[in-house]
């Protein structure tokens, strides 16, 4: 008897073929696929870390203005604060030469004083010779200082 090969042992039919062919190309597009999908999300996790650093370079830029925002702000308020006072010291020194004003003026109406003429007007003084000479105002009282005797001579 002649031998026989069953067909489990011969080589598989062609449509067995076939179907393998289709099976490998199968797993082949799947794994591509695999793979692009991956290449993706390494792509999406390559765009998501550069936007969190752009974030991060964006934070610590607002912050660096804010604290520059911060730093002329307490500059301003510094440069307010030595305005004030400077301002407050010029009112005192004002009150204080008023004030200092005010006391020759009343030194002045408390000392003893006359009434001469000079050149046909009329002036008070506390002393011909060597004294001060105020002006009469408008009340008949002691003025402002507008001159002094020197040995006796007016000089304004």
């Amino acid at each position: 008897m002649a031998a026989s090969t069953s067909p489990s042992t011969v080589s598989p039919p062609v449509a067995e073929w076939g179907e393998r062919e289709a099976e490998e190309e199968e797993e082949e597009e799947a794994y591509e696929e695999e793979e692009e999908e991956e290449e993706e999300e390494e792509e999406e996790e390559e765009e998501a870390e550069e936007e969190e650093e752009e974030e991060e370079e964006a934070s610590e830029a607002d912050q660096e203005e804010e604290e520059e925002e911060e730093e002329e702000e307490e500059e301003a308020a510094s440069e307010a604060e030595e305005e004030e006072e400077e301002a407050e010291e010029e009112a005192e020194a004002a009150s204080e030469a008023d004030q200092e004003e005010e006391a020759a003026e009343d030194e002045a109406a408390e000392e003893e004083v006359f009434t001469v003429e000079i050149d046909g007007v009329d002036y008070y003084t506390s002393d011909e010779v060597n004294g001060i000479i105020y002006k009469i105002d408008e009340n008949e009282e002691v003025g402002e200082q507008v001159g002094q005797f020197v040995d006796g001579e007016p000089t304004f």
